[in-house]
């Protein structure tokens, strides 16, 4: 946690004020449910249940990859996005430190409205034309 983005006690007090995340820590505790949540927004934390676990307050994905709570995500992006480095090296960072739902789609948002990472973009792969069949 010493090079993540945020501090683990911001982690841990948001957390606990999240009625999401509350729950899908009861989850991980006491058993999750045999059948999916009606709410969908519980539906991707469901989905992860056999990766997810959860220590002093915090739930973890594959035990590494801290789970960051709503509020915290937007500060979460713009950290992993200081170095303006573009989607894959930003997806990879978040990889090793940190999850939520719907995380890899907003990167890539972020990363579109950023007007210096699209300075130095790659340029898209010319398509492919084939040569024009002979007389």
């Amino acid at each position: 946690m010493d090079r993540s983005p945020l501090k683990l006690d911001d982690v841990i007090t948001v957390t606990q004020q999240s009625i999401d995340l509350q729950k899908v820590i009861k989850w991980i505790r006491q058993g999750w449910p045999k059948m999916e949540p009606s709410h969908a927004h519980l539906l991707p934390f469901f989905c992860q249940k056999d990766v997810l676990s959860e220590q002093n307050g915090v739930i973890l994905r594959y035990n590494q990859q801290v789970v960051i709570p709503p509020p915290l995500q937007s500060l979460t992006l713009r950290k992993l996005h200081y170095a303006h480095a573009g989607t894959v090296k930003m997806k990879q960072a978040a990889c090793t430190y940190v999850w939520w739902p719907g995380i890899d789609q907003h990167i890539e948002a972020l990363v579109k409205k950023c007007v210096p990472c699209s300075q130095v973009a790659p340029s898209p792969a010319p398509v492919y034309q084939h040569w024009p069949d002979p007389d």
